[in-house]
């Protein structure tokens, strides 16, 4: 029975934990949807672009690109630096590169803003910020986590409970 117990504790910590991942990158993809819908366009200034490597708490260092933009919204002068809503460093520079390159100071670029919260600025809208990893990663454990579920719920086997 303990062994059982001990089984289902560890499916239910996996399912969590897909649930909390499954909501962050729900909450993240809202965003971007959110923001194409009713964010506006105007041109904007780079004015730092820089790759940025940060360690984790696995001492591993992660890199992303560091992009700062002014741009006008109405009569006010802003500055931000949120390059997309989905900012997941990656483990290897070359993205982040990548993304500099495209976005060298003193370069124009779409800034987007929210008209309501104008200093909210956005420069990218795409749902392929994310890297591909999770595309391949993120059905493989909803597989898990359902076969998770199955043997959760499961039926004992006759067999085993000792009923002949």
């Amino acid at each position: 029975m303990f062994r059982f117990f001990i089984n289902a504790l560890f499916r239910v910590m996996f399912i969590g934990g897909c649930l909390v991942f499954d909501v962050l990158i729900g909450w993240q993809i809202y965003q971007v949807h959110d923001a194409r819908a009713r964010y506006v366009m105007v041109q904007g200034m780079v004015t730092e672009s820089q790759v940025v490597g940060r360690r984790g708490s696995s001492s591993k260092k992660t890199y992303s690109p560091h992009i700062e933009y002014a741009y006008q919204a109405g009569t006010d002068d802003l500055h931000g630096d949120q390059y997309s809503y989905i900012n997941w460093g990656t483990s290897g520079k070359k993205s982040a590169e990548q993304t500099i390159a495209r976005h060298p100071v003193g370069s124009f670029v779409d800034v987007y803003y929210d008209p309501l919260k104008p200093e909210k600025a956005v420069l990218s809208m795409s749902y392929w910020d994310l890297p591909w990893l999770f595309f391949v990663l993120l059905p493989v454990f909803h597989l898990l986590a359902l076969i998770a579920i199955m043997g959760i719920i499961k039926k004992p086997d006759n067999n085993q409970t000792g009923v002949a």
